[in-house]
């Protein structure tokens, strides 16, 4: 087991000494030589005591780092939004991003590594860590390169933090460790730096806000959640067809329009195609799948070709 001294908070692996005079056990810390006492109480009644091994006795109050700042940023590290801790909005899901979680410390905090969680805000969900498949996971493809030193001018967030020098921080991609094992990560006191995660969002629904979770691993303790949030973007719809005549036969190169009904004795005119020399024609890009949609087409022919749709064209998914 473990232990992590009170006084240099440097950590040791646990040994008992006699104390010289006294049946009373002692611990001695190998780096500063403090030591500790330990007391065996009797215990009665074990039918009323649950145990679990341990593997690393705290012998100080255990000090955490501070989430205090976050953006979101392309996969090539230009940012998307206007400042810190602001939503991305209507992201396309097959872009790859960069989430920076900026990070400070009033005091020393040193063996610590760190992982991402995501959950979905719009499904009421829970965190969950980034893996490599879900909704968010780490499959991405950035400039991020993994367990790389993040250096000062590569950082994202601008605002101050509650400290006043720069520690360089981490990349990940690949993965959802920082630093990854059994590599560990210090920051000092009145020291800031930013961790940058590289993440896919290609499985994500459809128009639902996310939002991450910085996490320490080694005390399994949540940092903070991050304030700014990823939102994806609309479902986009496409809808298809063949130009014909009035006898069904196919007609080529046909000019034509898509019209919306508004279910009010009036439309909307959505975009405009012209159908390619076998009749197909094509309207992508649409945000909804009402059934309402009619395509007016028509050909300066001899004769004067023209045709309209049935008002009840429903676009499907375009993936």
């Amino acid at each position: 087991m473990k232990i992590v001294c009170c006084r240099c908070k440097k950590e040791y692996s646990l040994k008992l000494y006699e104390l010289e005079g006294a049946n009373r056990p002692i611990i001695i810390c190998p780096h500063c030589k403090f030591q500790h006492i330990v007391d065996f109480l009797p215990i009665d009644d074990m039918k009323e005591v649950r145990v679990k091994e341990i593997e690393r006795l705290n012998l100080t109050t255990v000090t955490y780092i501070d989430l205090t700042a976050s953006r979101i940023a392309d996969a090539n590290r230009a940012s998307k939004v206007a400042g810190d801790d602001i939503d991305a909005m209507e992201w396309p899901r097959t872009n790859d991003f960069i989430l920076a979680t900026q990070v400070a410390s009033s005091t020393k905090v040193q063996d610590r590594r760190y992982k991402l969680r995501w959950r979905d805000v719009t499904d009421s969900g829970t965190f969950a860590d980034v893996a490599s498949t879900g909704e968010i996971s780490y499959t991405a493809t950035t400039v991020l390169v993994d367990g790389a030193t993040l250096v000062v001018g590569n950082k994202l967030c601008t605002g101050v933090p509650p400290a006043t020098y720069w520690y360089d921080g981490l990349e990940s991609e690949g993965d959802n460790e920082l630093p990854d094992s059994p590599d560990e990560y210090d920051l000092y006191a009145d020291e800031y730096t930013e961790f940058q995660w590289a993440l896919d969002c290609s499985s994500a629904d459809f128009s639902h806000y996310y939002e991450f979770e910085l996490y320490e691993i080694t005390n399994g303790v949540a940092i903070g959640t991050a304030l700014c949030r990823l939102r994806t973007d609309h479902a986009m719809y496409k809808l298809e067809g063949v130009t014909k005549d009035k006898d069904g036969n196919v007609k080529g190169t046909c000019e034509c329009f898509l019209c919306k009904d508004n279910q009010d004795n009036t439309c909307t005119y959505e975009a405009y195609d012209q159908s390619d020399g076998s009749g197909n024609y094509s309207f992508t890009g649409l945000k909804n799948n009402d059934a309402a949609y009619f395509v007016i087409s028509w050909k300066d022919d001899t004769p004067h070709v023209f045709d309209v749709t049935d008002h009840i064209l429903q676009p499907v998914l375009d993936e």
